[in-house]
């Protein structure tokens, strides 16, 4: 794994904590819980500056599993 800037170690290390926090549907995951990124960010103390930054690295990191996981779960039908 690369080395990350140090500015996106904390989102790094929150998108790692929520990754599974899904909200589900009937055919499986739709949206990460929001709420629970909000609450680490809080919980890891997110400069107040920083929070629209750091929840966009986290969702964006959470599609892109996601792209991932549906690829390959397409690819092994």
């Amino acid at each position: 794994m690369p080395e990350l800037f140090p500015e996106n170690s904390l989102p790094a290390k929150i998108f790692f904590i929520v990754k599974n926090q899904h909200i589900m549907g009937f055919g499986g995951p739709v949206d990460l819980q929001h709420e629970v990124v909000f609450r680490w960010m809080k919980t890891l103390s997110v400069p107040e500056e920083d929070f629209e930054r750091c929840f966009e690295l986290v969702n964006r990191a959470y599609w892109s599993m996601r792209k991932t996981m549906k690829e390959e779960s397409d690819s092994n039908k």
